[in-house]
């Protein structure tokens, strides 16, 4: 499968498409709960990081954090490494029906990935891996697309841990990025 890619037209065109999808923009996390998460990854309660992020991201789903020792085995479509990944059926009820929130998600992580990374790349992967879901689950045209849950991420509140990850995780560049943010941040302001 070929890598994608996107122009800074696209991307705008993109963040368009999903604030509409989404309903806007949410403020980035604030300090204080920064703070908090930073704390606990340091004390390795990464349960309870996950379910900040979840509950951040207002997701009212049961989620089931499986750690693996590796998930090495497996790469995505452009050969990089599995660092997480989160199971939801294919066909989802509709976002906000009582059978959707009855729906249980496995967020698999791979443990010695995770605490090799930065606090910042664990909660740019796991907001990216809830952002899968919340695609899916209001069915958007661009669901498939990994830059597209990367700016969903940052849409959501989670753009000053993608720029600040250590690691290459997004299949945005850095400036492709800081470009992003900031037609983020106008668009917040418009709202």
């Amino acid at each position: 499968m070929k890598k994608e890619s996107v122009t800074n037209q696209q991307i705008v065109l993109y963040i368009d498409k999903l604030t509409r999808s989404l309903g806007g923009v949410r403020k980035d996390i604030p300090p204080k709960l920064m703070d908090k998460l930073r704390k606990l990854f340091d004390e390795k309660r990464i349960i309870e990081c996950v379910d900040i992020v979840k509950n951040y991201l207002n997701i009212k789903n049961q989620v089931m954090v499986d750690f693996q020792n590796s998930l090495h085995s497996e790469s995505d479509f452009c050969g990089n490494k599995i660092i997480a990944q989160i199971n939801a059926p294919p066909a989802l009820p509709f976002w906000g029906l009582v059978g959707f929130y009855q729906i249980k998600l496995i967020l698999r992580l791979d443990w010695r990935e995770i605490l090799n990374g930065s606090c910042d790349d664990f909660l740019f992967i796991v907001s990216h891996e809830f952002c899968h879901f919340i695609l899916q689950a209001i069915r958007s045209p661009l669901q498939e697309s990994e830059i597209a849950t990367d700016l969903t991420a940052m849409i959501l509140g989670f753009s000053q841990p993608a720029l600040a990850s250590s690691k290459n995780l997004s299949l945005l560049n850095k400036e492709q990025m800081i470009f992003a943010q900031k037609i983020i941040l106008e668009k917040a302001k418009l709202l």
